[in-house]
């Protein structure tokens, strides 16, 4: 039996293991869930051969999606089941997949040399013997393909021969010895929360630190060195509107020394959470309350004016990324810094004008 899940791009998408759950929750077009998912921003630094590294985070969980991990080292340890017939169970049991697999080993990928890469699954043709992979491309966004049993067995396995050396390995590698299963409950009826959205704003402008982050890294990071798997301690960990001025921070230092490091992720952040910000506001227009309307209006409006900004921000981030010309990363960082203060000011009003309609 042929199964393919609903899963559609998200509203934002910048790393993948932040974007399966928007794109599950896209897929069932629950855009109420999508709002009330409680989100948070987190950062941590780490150096590695000599090099500053700044990842950031938009963090979130759903009520609606259910999420178990599966060692590898159990499916290894069983001769009765295979691992491609492990995936086409969890899938007839509804479960998206995600794990990493060695991008060397999928043809239709052109690296050569061992890529351990994450991936999610979500559906099965039998009959051509072939997987339904979501694959996040860091300069394209989603890239939907299908890709052959036999390829992602040996992807899979891949994986399972690097690991297996691995000393005690802590938490800080789950997401490379588990296979992750999420699993969408479309019986449980949500409603937009305002409660639920003002708690993530407070916690946003406190700069509070997610005490449950620190289980999924447990002060360190999983990083492939070359030939093996290694364990990197990570630096500075902040949180909420902290991200924000330490990104602009890191930015600014990249312009006078490379061995700070610039990816795309860290311009489509800015542009991300903003884009979340206005799904909500957009949502409240809808319910706005009485004697809010012009408030809600003009809130609208400013979020969608820093939208627009920061959407050019992120098209001036990326052809610095491709020339690396420094004028345009510092006018990039001029602009950015100019909205930012702007994004700041959002977002207190609209804690404010829901704290008016909660009365």
């Amino acid at each position: 039996m042929n199964i393919i899940l609903p899963f559609n791009k998200p509203i934002e998408a910048y790393n993948p293991a932040d974007a399966i759950t928007t794109s599950i929750l896209s897929g069932y077009n629950d855009r109420d869930e999508l709002i009330n998912c409680l989100w948070q921003t987190f950062s941590f630094a780490f150096e590695e051969n000599n090099n500053n590294y700044l990842d950031v985070h938009l963090w979130h969980q759903s009520a609606k999606i259910s999420r178990k991990m599966v060692p590898r080292v159990i499916l290894s340890k069983s001769t009765q089941v295979s691992i491609c017939n492990f995936l086409v169970e969890a899938l007839q049991n509804h479960y998206y997949i995600f794990l990493v697999l060695d991008r060397a080993k999928i043809k239709i990928f052109d690296n050569t040399t061992f890529f351990p890469h994450l991936v999610t699954i979500y559906g099965t043709d039998n009959i051509n013997k072939e997987f339904y992979i979501a694959d996040f491309d860091g300069t394209k966004g989603y890239v939907f393909l299908k890709i052959p049993f036999n390829e992602v067995n040996d992807a899979y396995h891949s994986i399972m021969d690097k690991i297996q050396n691995l000393p005690e390995a802590g938490i800080e590698y789950d997401w490379i010895t588990n296979i992750e299963l999420n699993k969408y409950n479309s019986n449980l009826c949500t409603t937009m929360r305002e409660e639920t959205i003002a708690e993530e704003i407070g916690i946003m402008l406190q700069s509070i630190y997610p005490a449950n982050i620190d289980n999924l890294y447990n002060g360190n990071i999983a990083r492939f060195n070359q030939t093996k798997f290694i364990s990197v301690p990570i630096q500075n960990t902040l949180a909420g509107w902290n991200v924000f001025i330490e990104l602009i921070t890191h930015l600014k230092k990249a312009i006078k020394d490379d061995i700070f490091i610039i990816d795309r992720k860290h311009f489509y952040f800015f542009y991300a959470y903003t884009l979340l910000l206005k799904e909500k506001v957009d949502i409240l227009s809808l319910i706005k309350p009485e004697g809010e309307e012009n408030k809600i209006l003009n809130l609208r409006k400013k979020v969608e004016k820093i939208l627009s900004c920061y959407r050019i921000c992120l098209n001036m981030g990326l052809k610095y990324l491709l020339n690396n010309q420094t004028e345009i990363l510092e006018r990039t960082i001029t602009l950015l810094e100019e909205n930012t203060l702007k994004l700041y000011y959002a977002i207190c009003e609209f804690k404010e004008v829901l704290i008016e309609k909660r009365k």
